[in-house]
């Protein structure tokens, strides 16, 4: 079984977009996956495109992996307090 990947827009306004990402996984883990593309984001109302995300919250459960942010250019992280919901199988 391969891992099953989602990424679904909640919202995506000119300010702020919401995302759901999802994997389900057989344990071999995502290669190269995209889960956001900023070029793919709304526009901002004067028509200037977006170019740039800050990433706001990141909420995750996982049972026996772990969550790793890439990004082009590398990610800078401006704060790392990223909540974790632990879940017992």
């Amino acid at each position: 079984m391969a891992d099953a990947v989602t990424a679904t827009t909640v919202q995506d306004g000119p300010k702020k977009a919401v995302i759901y990402c999802t994997n389900t996984s057989d344990g071999t883990g995502e290669s190269a996956v995209v889960k956001v593309d900023v070029s793919a984001l709304a526009s901002l109302q004067d028509g200037t495109a977006c170019t740039g995300v800050r990433i706001e919250k990141i909420t995750f459960t996982n049972v026996g992996m772990g969550v790793k942010l890439l990004g082009t250019p590398p990610l800078t992280l401006l704060r790392r307090n990223f909540r974790r919901i632990t879940q017992t199988p």
